[in-house]
């Protein structure tokens, strides 16, 4: 559920009733627990009942592989993800960090630590959460211009390099830990 992909969905169906030709390639398979089983069924009805079986793909879970060749080929990574009435949320999804280092625009949801990848407007586009509206908005904006969605790709995929890859990252983690070491150290030797 906290994936949100019913407002996508929503957001394609006003799309497509203005002329837009779009596709949607949903990656990913449904979790083994009742809520995510009942949400996977949400969607598949919400697919029906606004007749895009035909434009609306599941794909289910792909192999590493599969999933570049998918991003290779898509203009947009859309990532409706909400934060649901009990609570849970996405922290910052891997799946955004792997579409915005191939260099291809985002358009997200302010959900969980979403707002700490996406700078909006510079790398990506943040919408609120369960507004199929203005993801359609979103999405045929950067649809409509082509240098826009080219700049905030290659801004994406120079952020993710300089401030989320592994090797930036583990330094920052292993220097955090050390900290949290040593303060841990003094207040055992203080007892």
């Amino acid at each position: 559920p906290k994936k949100g992909l019913v407002y996508l969905v929503e957001a394609v169906r006003f799309l497509r009733e203005r002329n837009f030709n779009v596709e949607l390639h949903l990656l990913g398979g449904v979790d083994d627990n009742a809520a995510s089983k009942e949400y996977a069924r949400e969607l598949d009805k919400c697919i029906q009942d606004v007749n895009l079986g035909k434009i609306v793909h599941i794909e289910g879970r792909k192999p590493e592989s599969d999933v570049k060749r998918f991003l290779a080929l898509s203009h947009l990574f859309v990532a409706p993800f909400v934060e649901t009435e009990s609570g849970d949320k996405d922290g910052i999804p891997t799946s955004l960090l792997e579409a915005m280092a191939t260099g291809i625009p985002s358009i997200a949801t302010n959900a969980g630590s979403i707002t700490e990848v996406i700078d909006d407007g510079h790398d990506g586009i943040l919408v609120p959460q369960r507004d199929p509206n203005a993801l359609a908005i979103a999405i045929a904006d950067l649809i409509n211009d082509f240098e826009r969605r080219t700049d905030m790709g290659n801004n994406a995929a120079r952020k993710i390099r300089e401030k989320f890859d592994v090797s930036v990252c583990e330094h920052i983690f292993h220097e955090h830990l050390s900290k949290l070491l040593v303060s841990k150290r003094r207040k055992l030797s203080s007892l």
